[in-house]
Order: structure tokens, then sequence, then C-alpha cells
């Protein structure tokens, strides 16, 4: 398996007020993958191919295959060394360290107590948010005691996305973002209609939106995603210092975000 790196010189992303200074496109990786799943806090990158995990790290290439539970619906990078990959189709999560070796299989098919999981992302040692179907309730799952803590009350809306860190996670239904807190607390409810996509950014959660990162709590586009071409949301990946954009299902551009006003 070979892939290469190269310079692009590309028109840089434009500023509204407010914003993020988005650099042309510092260098990118050119792989033709299933779906591009994102970029850790170290710049590997991730895909999937065939039903199997690929991580691009230092000029290695590693794999995770799960036959058992197919195709990967997605992965939460917010510890490269504990990733939680989420196999929806199967109700399934497996928690991967940095080599891609498996620490922990989960079937929620074979709980105590049976859920239907539609999320999964990271939470702290051990812990992962899931998304309930069965309750519409966001839970605090402790894989090592194979128990859950339920957070807030039951969501009445559809859930679009969700995204965590080890203290919050944010919920975007098609009306609203919700905040929770791993103590059970709702602590945020705030009306956003039309959000595509949630993504973690310096602490924080960003709403993709109308071609745009939007900061929820002023309304403000953060990041301006380029309009002279078509991108889909499984395509586009925000970390703290880069933004990465998958063009054509062939190639992944990696822009700087150099500084904030």
């Amino acid at each position: 398996m070979r892939f290469y790196f190269f310079i692009l010189a590309l028109i840089p992303f434009y500023l509204v007020s407010q914003n993020l200074e988005i650099a042309s496109a510092k260098d990118s990786t050119a792989y033709s993958a299933d779906s591009f799943l994102g970029a850790d806090q170290f710049n590997n990158l991730y895909f999937s191919k065939d039903l199997t995990l690929h991580k691009f790290s230092n000029g290695k290439v590693y794999q995770y295959q799960n036959l058992q539970f197919g195709a990967i619906e997605s992965i939460d990078l917010l510890n490269p060394l504990e990733i939680t990959v989420f196999y929806k189709q199967f109700n399934a999560v497996v928690i991967l360290d940095n080599n891609l070796n498996p620490i922990q299989n989960i079937s929620f098919n074979n709980s105590t107590q049976f859920k239907s999981v539609t999320f999964a992302t990271t939470a702290s040692k051990h812990k992962i948010w899931i998304f309930n179907q069965l309750n519409q309730q966001l839970e605090l799952f402790d894989y090592s005691e194979n128990s859950s803590l339920k957070i807030g009350l039951p969501i009445p809306e559809e859930v679009i996305d969700m995204k965590s860190n080890y203290n919050f996670c944010w919920v975007l239904t098609t009306n609203h973002l919700y905040k929770f807190n791993t103590y059970g607390s709702l602590l945020s409810k705030t009306a956003f209609e039309n959000g595509i996509s949630l993504q973690l950014f310096q602490g924080s959660i960003v709403v993709e939106k109308n071609n745009n990162f939007i900061l929820p709590d002023t309304l403000e586009a953060k990041v301006v995603i380029p309009q002279n071409k078509k991108f889909y949301s499984k395509d586009i990946f925000l970390t703290d210092n880069y933004l990465y954009i998958y063009h054509d299902s062939k190639i992944v551009l990696k822009y700087p975000i150099l500084k904030q006003y």
C-alpha cells in the first residue's frame, strides 16, 4: 500500500468577523477509501476500506478488521490510546489501542439489559457515552462494570449527531443542541435548527450548518468551508489546529488554522 504527501497551493478560506484564519492547504494524503473517518491530535489519519479500519501514522499503516460486526459506523478519536469504534448495524462497540489492537469488545445485544444504540462516543476511562434509542435517552456506560448511568430526561426529538469529551456530551437534534455533564445533569438546551453535524473544537463544540462551522452560543461562523466545491459532512474533520477535507474520495487536504481574532 502506498500513499503520498505533497504541497498544494490552493485558494485560502476567507474570513468573516471573529473567525479563525485558515491557510492554504499545507499538504495532502492521496488514498482511495470507502470513507474518511478523521484525524487525531497527533495528525494520524483514519480511513475505512473493505470493512477494515486503516490508520496512517508516520509512514506506517495499521489495520483492524472485525468481520463479526461488519461495517464501521463511526470512530471517536478523543483519546488515540483508547479509540471508540462503533458498529451500528450490530449494536456493538470495540475499544482499540494506538496500534489498533482490541482492548474491549462490547455487544449491547448481549447486555443484561438490551440497548439499541444509535451513537457511541468516548468518555472518561472505561466509560463511553451512548444514545439508547429504546428510551430516547443518553447514557454513560461503564464497560468495566457493565452498568449505565442515565443522563438527563428522554430527548423527544430526532437525534442528528452526538460528540463528547471526558466531562461533557453534546447532542444535536432537529431543533436543539443539548449539553450534559457526567453527573447526569442537563447544562443547557439551545434552540438550533438545520444543523448537520457536530465537531469538537478548542474545548467546546461547533455545529456544521450552511457550509460553515457555527458557534452555537453566538450563532457566528467560526470556520468557513469553501463554497466553490461540493463537500459532504462525512468528508470534513476539524481538530484544534487543522481542518481536513477528503476530496472526491481520493485525497485528504490539510488546512492549518493559524490564529484566532
